[in-house]
């Protein structure tokens, strides 16, 4: 049986409609969102499917003590708007299936923030519990208006330490 290493950096992209959610006359709701915007990353999954339908439910695998890089990107072919990874934050709960809640941040920092306007990296410690415990998290991402201004924006997916 071979033994494949864990990847030294995962990347989870976030792909958003930019110019139909920026231009939406409210905050948008939660199915909106799952609408315009799409997560993604390049470890296998065997639902796929299911967790791009909700942004909430969508979960990457990730393993202690190595990188994880968050890109932001415009889906559509539209150049006046773009996307930018502001920061990551982990979110102060934990929840296993019995609902435990517990204050546990699993990043090297409390927040990662961008530091070329497009991505934000971070590190999973060391020395975190792995297993089927679901780590939430929230991305803080921007739509940039060229000429106009941005708009702010969260989601909150989650990651599974392995």
């Amino acid at each position: 049986m071979t033994v494949i290493d864990p990847p030294k950096v995962i990347t989870i992209s976030l792909g958003v409609k930019a110019r139909e959610l920026y231009e939406l006359p409210h905050r948008p709701t939660r199915v909106e969102m799952n609408e315009l915007c799409k997560l993604s990353d390049e470890m296998e999954h065997e639902t796929l499917e299911s967790k791009e339908l909700h942004l909430e439910n969508f979960e990457t695998e990730v393993f202690r003590d190595k990188m994880v890089k968050w890109v932001g990107y415009n889906m559509a072919e539209d150049k006046n708007y773009t996307v930018e990874i502001e920061s990551v934050v982990y979110d102060h709960t934990k929840k296993t299936e019995e609902e435990v809640t517990k204050i546990v941040n699993f990043f090297d920092r409390i927040a990662m923030c961008t530091e070329d306007g497009t991505t934000v990296k971070g590190r999973i410690k060391s020395d975190i519990q792995k297993g089927p415990i679901w780590h939430l998290y929230w991305i803080n991402f921007r739509i940039t208006k060229s000429d106009e201004g941005y708009k702010n924006y969260s989601i909150d997916p989650r990651l599974k330490i392995q």
